[in-house]
C-alpha cells in the first residue's frame, strides 16, 4: 500500500490522508527496528543467565560432594547441611550422575 501510495499516487484514493498514512508507516519502522534490537538484547541476557545457571549449577554440586565428603567423616555441622541440600540433589536409584539444571528459556 505504502509503496503504491509513492509511485502512483493518482491510483489512490483520495479519502486517505497519505501524509498521515507515511508518518505512520515511518514510526512503524523505527518501532519494529527497535522491538527487533530490544528483542536480540533480551535472548543476549537470557544466554547470558543460562551460563551463569549453570556455573552456579558446577558450583553447587562441588559443594555438595564436599558436603558428602565431610558427613561422611563425622565432621561436626555437615550432617545437618547435608540433610537441607540432599532434597535439590536427588538421584534415581542407580544413577551416576545428578540431574542436569532446567534453563528457562
Amino acid at each position: 500500500m505504502y509503496d503504491f501510495s509513492q509511485s502512483q499516487p493518482s491510483a489512490c484514493s483520495p479519502d486517505v490522508d497519505w501524509s498521515e498514512f507515511a508518518a505512520d508507516y515511518q514510526d512503524r519502522s523505527i518501532l519494529e527496528t527497535r522491538l527487533t534490537r530490544l528483542r536480540s538484547l533480551v535472548e543476549m541476557m537470557e544466554n547470558a543467565k543460562i551460563l551463569h545457571d549453570f556455573d552456579n549449577f558446577q558450583n553447587a554440586l562441588v559443594d555438595y560432594s564436599f558436603t558428602q565428603y565431610k558427613k561422611d567423616t563425622d565432621e561436626s555441622g555437615f550432617g545437618t547441611k547435608y540433610n537441607a541440600l540432599r532434597q535439590f540433589f536427588p538421584r534415581a536409584a542407580g544413577a551416576s550422575a545428578a540431574p542436569a539444571p532446567e534453563a528457562k528459556v
